[in-house]
């Protein structure tokens, strides 16, 4: 094996200097710890996407990876062929080398990231989808045989998966806090910048069903497009305006509390959005919690009444607190509160 490796270093420099900069290289890499052929197809598509190689196969016969790019494409796939394929009990890599710089690319930098806390192949696609949500990098490709995420992107970009892996790669049970960060390099859009990246750790939200319906709240009363839950950790990872994230800050604080916390007779808390030129965004966010409305069918159909009777879109029902929260106009937001009161009886 050593010599016929020898002898394919020695044609393959032979090769690549005889070749025009703009010519194909072909390459081949033998598998030593990858020996699954998930784990095998895994490497592939991280090579095929993080270095832009169509040009790839693996043969599981012969235990090879074949790829053939340009010598820049080729230097990425090797960087991320041995990064892969590592003993599995193998100590992750100096940080140092865990990161690859493309000269001449607008997404210029690939980081490897080894993840330590997050167990399971499902965590995992959930920590990609994270990322992929909120900072807008599309090449992230797991290889789950030793929890790796490879991605590709804007130099902005990495340093917001820098300040984001850790804070949702975290241990069960740690001790838990807002955390913000403003990322740079964001086109605005609509007259705002959505640049602000939040996470945001439940404390009595226990289910994903119920973490999701808060995602789904957020959505609609906030304008908030990208926010996911991260159900391991019971976090919530946003980006948005400071406006935005002003709201979503109370919003959480409101409904992230046990079942019982609601009071005794139908309450109600209040927020007013910051003043806004556009006569389109109404202003007035209102979060009711009926005590006699006491299950979640009903609560759903006085949600369509409301949403009905006051043309409020943005009327979403919170079932693990019994909770209607709805963002409208004054006027609108008075009529939902008489039509609750009217509903709201034993």
């Amino acid at each position: 094996m050593r010599v016929q490796n020898l002898v394919f270093t020695a044609l393959f420099a032979f090769t690549t200097f005889g070749q025009a900069p703009d010519q194909d290289i072909n390459r081949v890499f033998h598998f030593a710890n990858a020996q699954a052929p998930q784990s095998r197809q895994e490497i592939l598509n991280m090579i095929r996407a993080i270095a832009e190689i169509q040009n790839a196969t693996v043969d599981n016969s012969a235990g090879i990876l074949a790829v053939s790019g340009t010598s820049g494409q080729i230097a990425m796939a090797e960087w991320l062929f041995y990064n892969m394929d590592r003993p599995a009990n193998a100590a992750p890599p100096d940080p140092g080398a865990l990161q690859f710089t493309v000269a001449g690319a607008t997404n210029d930098v690939a980081r490897i990231f080894y993840l330590t806390n997050t167990p399971t192949p499902q965590a995992v696609q959930e920590a990609i989808n994270a990322i992929r949500a909120v900072t807008e990098i599309q090449r992230v490709v797991a290889y789950n045989a030793s929890k790796a995420i490879a991605m590709r992107g804007t130099v902005e970009q990495m340093a917001a998966i820098q300040w984001l892996i850790p804070l949702v790669d975290r241990p069960a049970g740690q001790p838990s806090s807002t955390h913000e960060f403003a990322m740079a390099g964001i086109a605005p859009r609509l007259g705002t910048t959505s640049n602000i990246m939040r996470v945001f750790y439940l404390q009595h939200t226990e289910t994903p069903q119920a973490m999701q319906e808060i995602v789904n709240l957020i959505r609609s009363l906030g304008e908030v497009q990208r926010v996911v839950a991260f159900n391991g950790p019971k976090a919530l990872i946003l980006r948005g305006s400071a406006d935005q994230s002003a709201l979503v800050d109370w919003l959480v604080q409101q409904l992230d509390k046990p079942p019982a916390a609601a009071g005794p007779n139908t309450t109600v808390v209040a927020y007013q959005m910051a003043p806004n030129p556009n006569p389109y965004e109404p202003p007035a966010v209102r979060i009711f919690y009926p005590s006699h409305i006491d299950s979640p069918q009903a609560l759903q159909d006085v949600t369509n009444m409301v949403r009905a009777a006051t043309k409020i879109q943005r009327a979403v029902s919170y079932t693990q607190t019994n909770a209607l929260a709805l963002r409208g106009t004054g006027d609108q937001v008075a009529l939902a509160a008489q039509i609750l009161q009217e509903r709201d009886k034993p």
